[in-house]
């Protein structure tokens, strides 16, 4: 059985980052030689710090480049013996106010390209980013899951039938946001039909909360039409049964755990994936084929 911490991967926030400036790394050639051991520890998409040194006799605005494990983030503390170079004098006047002004931790940066030999000004280049102010939600492309009691699966069935769509209830309204399922995720309802079998159900959302108005005219007496949190989602395949035996990632799952307020995790969700896909993609019976066109000219009817 999969442990819970294993099944599911949380929504989260995130700062994003955007590109600055790319630069050269000025000085290389005065602190590190083209034969020490350094140049082994680097690489692209390293991560780089930016280190302040506001007692550089020779430039005020100096901003030392160094290995992110070789800062601890104190530069009263750091030993400038260990940088791999400077931000050329041209670049850093915008940096070093910023840094300055309290936003250190707000720029990150990596290297882009490097090489131990060449012109001094261009051994080792750095892309440098700005963290946004506030974390923005990071929603990945996975799938959700919930598991449907028989009513529940019962209305589910004769809502699609009849309208297209269906309003149900996936997390509780007092949730944090980002939990909350949003517009085109995509969300597999399971209903263990009996001890052989599952039914499953590949569902799209399509409104949620107060956006799900239009929607609720048509579903006057349903069962969950009052309730104070509702999702409108359609059908994008299903029902489809399935042994339960045929499919192991199924049988590894605590079914009643599923919680639509996180994602199930890339392996899981890709299982599902490819289960719906097998649906979609099985051949189409040679039978069921009009062979002959014809015969749909009621003039050739005998």
């Amino acid at each position: 059985m999969i442990s819970n911490c294993d099944l599911y991967s949380a929504p989260k926030y995130e700062y994003k980052s955007v590109f600055f400036k790319e630069c050269a790394v000025a000085g290389t050639s005065f602190h590190i030689e083209p034969f020490d051991d350094i140049w082994h520890e680097l690489y692209e998409g390293v991560d780089i710090a930016l280190v302040r040194e506001k007692s550089n006799k020779y430039d005020s605005n100096a901003i030392a480049v160094a290995l992110a494990g070789d800062y601890d983030g104190n530069p009263n503390e750091f030993d400038f013996t260990y940088i791999l170079g400077y931000i050329p004098r041209s670049e850093n006047e915008a940096l070093a106010r910023m840094i300055d002004a309290g936003y250190a931790d707000k720029i990150s940066a990596k290297i882009t390209s490097y090489r131990a030999y060449g012109n001094v000004n261009s051994r080792i280049r750095i892309s440098i980013y700005l963290k946004s102010q506030c974390p923005m939600a990071v929603r990945r492309n996975l799938l959700r899951g919930v598991t449907i009691n028989y009513d529940l699966f019962r209305d589910l069935t004769t809502q699609l039938e009849e309208n297209g769509v269906v309003v149900m209830p996936l997390v509780a309204p007092d949730d944090e946001d980002i939990l909350q399922p949003k517009e085109g995720e995509k969300v597999v309802a399971i209903y263990e039909e009996d001890s052989e079998y599952y039914v499953l159900y590949l569902l799209r959302v399509l409104a949620t909360g107060s956006k799900c108005a239009p929607y609720l005219a048509n579903f006057e007496g349903y069962t969950y039409y009052n309730y104070n949190n509702p999702y409108v989602l359609t059908n994008i395949i299903g029902p489809v049964l399935i042994k339960k035996d045929e499919h192991n990632f199924l049988e590894q799952l605590d079914i009643s755990a599923l919680n639509p307020s996180y994602y199930l995790n890339e392996t899981i969700s890709k299982e599902f994936e490819r289960t719906f896909d097998k649906v979609l993609l099985r051949p189409l019976n040679r039978n069921n084929i009009d062979m002959d066109p014809s015969l749909d000219d009621p003039e050739v009817w005998v």
